[in-house]
């Protein structure tokens, strides 16, 4: 892991910037408020799978329940989604799911990696080098890519934070051994969180704009005075 402060963090990311399009497309960025934590999935938080097979017989579960219920809200009787799309939607409103958020920016990540955190933890900005899956052959069964702009339409959310997901279809081991070829982290001191978040809200990137309710609103008044 890279140890640095946010300085030296965002020295780096001119590097990014100059980068040819086509390269920064395959670099995606996840922030965690705690360094500590391990890459893991609402579901897998949630609950604890012995094997596969059970964990995938919950997802349809989950997935199918909420299709049902989801029929008795008049406005989704009519623009519910199937597939990825139903996912995601269920995912949004708070349904564990085995999807693993990332975004495209950099800048995001940094402020979801600062925004929640606290004294004494460092924060993390995972970056997963999507040109090295190809290591893996096509995508294994263990997990794939949902980068489809399109099924986001029912997440604003999703598309404002320039979100890809990564479906984990296994646990047989974790994901940072399973990506490991693929994985890098900054790891960012909380003693830099007043001045990252400073920086980011400078660029336009806080609550309000990434989550654009009163709940992002109170998220960026709160990073500005408290």
């Amino acid at each position: 892991m890279a140890s640095r402060n946010w300085r030296d963090f965002r020295a780096s990311l001119l590097n990014f910037s100059e980068l040819p399009r086509t390269r920064r497309s395959q670099l995606l960025f996840r922030g965690q408020a705690d360094g500590r934590w391990r890459l893991s999935t609402t579901l897998d938080r949630a609950q604890s799978f012995s094997d596969d097979l059970k964990r995938l017989l919950t997802v349809s579960a989950l997935l199918e329940e909420f299709r049902r219920e989801a029929i008795i809200v008049k406005s989704a009787a009519e623009t519910l989604p199937e597939n990825d799309a139903l996912e995601l939607l269920a995912r949004h409103h708070g349904l564990p799911s085995p999807l693993l958020d990332w975004t495209e920016s950099p800048y995001i990540a940094s402020y979801f990696a600062y925004s929640s955190n606290t004294a004494g933890a460092d924060a993390r900005v995972w970056v997963l080098d999507r040109a090295k899956l190809s290591n893996f052959g096509a995508y294994p069964a263990d997990f794939d890519l949902i980068d489809d702009r399109s099924l986001l339409r029912f997440n604003r959310r999703a598309l404002q934070q320039r979100s890809v997901f990564l479906r984990v279809n296994s646990v047989r081991q974790p994901l940072e051994s399973l990506l490991s070829d693929a994985l890098f982290a900054y790891d960012l001191p909380s003693t830099d969180r007043r001045r990252a978040l400073n920086d980011l809200d400078v660029m336009n990137i806080n609550g309000t704009s990434l989550f654009d309710d009163f709940d992002g609103v109170a998220g960026t008044v709160r990073a500005r005075i408290l």
